[in-house]
């Protein structure tokens, strides 16, 4: 669904997302402004993460989230899809080993 059609409540620095009736919304959300894609999962955002480079197939961020934080392995790359950085996330809170890539790798 287009996020356009969604409603979104910021609470807790979590957005939650709402269907056209008021309900929890379910299901995948893309987002041709931002160029990203996820999934949402009672109302928050759960599972893959992915955003593009505006008219490029290169994915600028890709990660997960859990209950509508991030969560896990995060990774950003350059417009040329080199590695940027790499970081981990514990429920929202960064976490463990943090990489940052120069031109060189």
């Amino acid at each position: 669904m287009d996020i356009k059609n969604l409603k979104i409540e910021k609470k807790s620095n979590i957005d939650i997302y709402y269907d056209n009736m008021g309900e929890l919304f379910e299901g995948e959300v893309s987002c041709e402004s931002e160029l990203e894609v996820f999934n949402v999962s009672k109302g928050l955002k759960n599972g893959y993460y992915e955003k593009y480079y505006k008219d490029s197939d290169v994915v600028k961020e890709k990660g997960s989230y859990l209950e509508g934080s991030k969560n896990g392995k995060w990774e950003y790359r350059d417009e040329d899809g080199d590695m940027a950085l790499e970081e981990n996330y514990n429920k929202g809170i960064k976490q463990g080993e943090y990489r940052s890539y120069d031109i060189d790798g």
